[in-house]
């Protein structure tokens, strides 16, 4: 009997920790919202309300319908900021106390802007905002990205953003984009 509690409560134990390692890893909070924006969380295909304070994952998709706007601040202490009618996934965030921080977004339609923190000026670190038809990467700076179906924009307004285009490996530097 002894021996099928143990083997009970060492199932528990077994699920538990394996429910927390699944668990998306949390890299934001919800600082402002306008409207009714939607999160639709990593692993699941419905979509739902999400308010201030809420936290987002890697892997969550962020929506914002017309008259709604929302501001996250990620835990590199950059800030994206969706404009009405935007759609991005939160693909990675990776932070090392060494350098060579990671973030990486993915633009399906609409406009952000992004105030990029310092943790980015370090050698081998990249924030990327990728659209269906460019990727732009920065260095803590602050830029808008635009994107439809077939068309992206970009605009530096601190510093320089570099811009590549998806379908024809061109890289552009401007302050002012057009991919």
């Amino acid at each position: 009997m002894m021996k099928k509690s143990m083997n009970f409560l060492f199932l528990v134990v077994a699920l538990s920790l394996i429910g927390s390692l699944a668990q998306a890893q949390v890299v934001g909070t919800v600082e402002k919202i306008e409207g009714a924006p939607e999160v639709k969380r990593s692993g699941t295909s419905n979509w739902s309300s999400i308010k201030n304070a809420d936290t987002v994952a890697i892997g969550d998709q962020l929506r914002t319908r017309e008259g709604t706007k929302m501001a996250i601040r990620m835990s590199d202490d950059s800030m994206l900021t969706l404009a009405e009618k935007t759609v991005i996934t939160i693909d990675d965030q990776t932070l090392k106390p060494s350098g060579q921080n990671t973030s990486i977004f993915s633009l399906l339609l609409g406009k952000v802007r992004a105030v990029v923190s310092d943790r980015y000026k370090e050698p081998g670190s990249r924030f990327e905002v990728r659209t269906p038809t460019a990727v732009a990467g920065v260095r803590g700076t602050e830029f808008i990205a635009e994107a439809t179906a077939d068309e992206s924009q970009f605009f530096g307004l601190e510093s320089e953003t570099v811009v590549h285009l998806r379908a024809f490996g061109i890289c552009e530097r401007a302050k002012g984009c057009r991919g």
